[in-house]
């Protein structure tokens, strides 16, 4: 068995803790553990702040990618509604170039054979077998005396010129999809 003597301890011991004498390594220890238990808390909480700020950041990230998805499904959804405004103005103007170019040759050919039974209900839509031509620069001259003037004038307008549509702006250039849509691109 161990024996205690003292429960004191050694009297030399005693006298030197008394007069303040004490030992400076287990007041520096303490005061680096707390330095460092001061640090670590310090850095506990910046990290801690650091990972809410990035939480916050790729949330604003996040709604920045559905704001751009939903902008460019807008933008899709205009330029979609632009292409067929543009496809519905493009089929009228042709059909509508059709019915002006169906409508003229209807009147060519009504003023023509307006004119033709006009110059047959006077006579003058053949030549006369009894009279011969012996001059041809002369004939025209000799059948204009005979006509009226509104039928000379109704024969000369019978075949307006015909002007070419207009161009197309140059500011845009037309595109031709493919699958037949067609696409406007403004030139730069």
């Amino acid at each position: 068995m161990t024996k205690i003597d003292s429960l004191t301890g050694d009297a030399a011991e005693t006298r030197s803790l008394a007069a303040g004498g004490r030992s400076g390594f287990p007041s520096v220890l303490v005061a680096a553990a707390f330095a460092i238990t001061v640090i670590n808390v310090m850095a506990a909480v910046y990290l801690y702040k650091a990972k809410s700020e990035l939480t916050a950041l790729d949330g604003r990230l996040e709604d920045l990618a559905s704001f751009e998805k939903r902008l460019q499904a807008r933008l899709d959804g205009v330029n979609n509604g632009l292409q067929s405004q543009f496809d519905l103005l493009n089929r009228n103007l042709q059909g509508q170039f059709y019915d002006l170019a169906t409508r003229i040759d209807r009147q060519e050919r009504s003023l023509q054979a307006f004119a033709e039974r006009r110059l047959d209900g006077i006579g003058y839509a053949s030549r006369p077998p009894d009279e011969p031509v012996t001059d041809p620069a002369s004939a025209p001259a000799k059948v204009a005396e005979n006509l009226p003037a509104a039928t000379s004038a109704a024969k000369a307008g019978a075949r307006p010129a015909r002007t070419a549509p207009p161009k197309p702006s140059a500011s845009y250039q037309r595109l031709e999809s493919p699958d037949g849509k067609v696409y406007y691109k403004k030139m730069r």
